[in-house]
């Protein structure tokens, strides 16, 4: 059920129009506490994480935290009181996965169900399929999917764990796992087939995400030891040229207009119609003067943007607090600067 309802007006930082680009930069609330995190957006401009339900010794996490769903101006608080829970995945129908005191949780119209297993979910889809990572009877951690009320264990690459970050609505479902020679490769596991990515010449690949045309994004090593951010769409390649072989970068999240955003070197990018942009160029100067690292985690087909944004940098500061992030697009905001909803 539905434990609070919190108008955004009250617990939001900041939502200030980026005079540079036309973009709207929103910095999420808390429940009380110093910390919040914003972890997907589904289409319909719904956004769930987790925030702060009272204040402990630092200021970047909480002793007690609440998963919510934020819409429009509103940001609901999901619980349940008295224990800490975090909303993980959305899907476009408004089923929402995360993390409960007792284990993986969907909430569906304000109802939460606690699923009969313990593990960490990452996506749901629109068929109301969860996949994640859960700790095996073998001790060790497998990638998972629980769909009609059955959980499936995914298997492996041939070694002894696997973890499943992504699926879409086709029932493709991407992960990292350990191959039978012991390297950490990337996955896409379709029609019962489980596809190891390969690198660039390192010894690490991983799959963060997939969207409905089956394109895959991750990060695979290179030969000079740095990291590439990648996109396979039938042929894998890296995602945009590394300015130095040395560049660490990640692709967490594609759309499917094929927007792509990641980190580069610790910093947020948007990877769009072959342009490399770093978050932090569509705030403000006086944003930016506030938010010294935007940490993207998700992107819907509308060009949304969320994540967190940290202080930590600003004015040489080290550390700092976190809060959840909301990065909108000039198309989707009305000449008065309100975001446009669709429910």
């Amino acid at each position: 059920m539905w434990n609070r309802i919190v108008a955004l007006a009250c617990c939001a930082l900041a939502s200030l129009a980026s005079a540079q680009a036309g973009w709207n930069f929103q910095a999420l609330g808390s429940f009380g506490g110093n910390a919040s995190w914003a972890t997907a957006v589904n289409n319909a401009g719904e956004v769930v994480g987790w925030a702060g339900v009272r204040k402990g010794e630092f200021t970047d996490m909480d002793p007690e935290f609440h998963a919510f769903v934020l819409f429009g101006a509103t940001m609901r608080d999901l619980g349940p009181a008295g224990s800490n829970s975090a909303a993980r995945a959305i899907s476009d129908n408004g089923e929402i996965a995360g993390t409960g005191a007792n284990g993986v949780v969907t909430w569906h119209r304000g109802a939460m169900t606690t699923l009969p297993f313990k593990g960490t979910p990452n996506r749901i889809n629109r068929m109301s399929a969860v996949v994640g990572t859960y700790d095996s009877a073998a001790g060790d951690f497998r990638g998972f999917v629980h769909r009609n009320g059955v959980m499936t264990e995914l298997g492996t690459l041939g070694g002894s764990w696997s973890t499943a970050v992504s699926i879409n609505d086709r029932g493709v479902i991407v992960g990292t796992s350990v191959n039978a020679a012991g390297a950490v490769r990337g996955f896409v596991l379709q029609d019962a087939r489980m596809r190891e990515i390969g690198t660039f010449g390192g010894p690490v690949s991983q799959a963060h995400d997939v969207n409905e045309r089956g394109v895959v994004v991750g990060s695979a090593g290179n030969a000079s030891g740095g990291v590439e951010a990648f996109i396979d769409d039938g042929v894998m390649r890296p995602l945009f040229p590394a300015a130095s072989p040395y560049d660490v970068g990640e692709a967490f999240a594609i759309n499917a207009r094929g927007q792509v955003v990641g980190i580069l070197n610790d910093a947020g990018f948007l990877w769009d119609g072959g342009k490399l942009t770093m978050l932090r160029e569509l705030l403000t100067a006086e944003q930016r003067a506030q938010w010294g690292v935007l940490t993207p985690a998700g992107i819907n087909d509308r060009g949304w943007i969320v994540g967190v944004a940290s202080t930590e940098g600003v004015n040489g500061v080290p550390g700092g607090y976190r809060r959840g992030f909301v990065l909108k697009p000039p198309a989707e905001m009305n000449g008065d600067g309100v975001p446009r909803q669709t429910r």
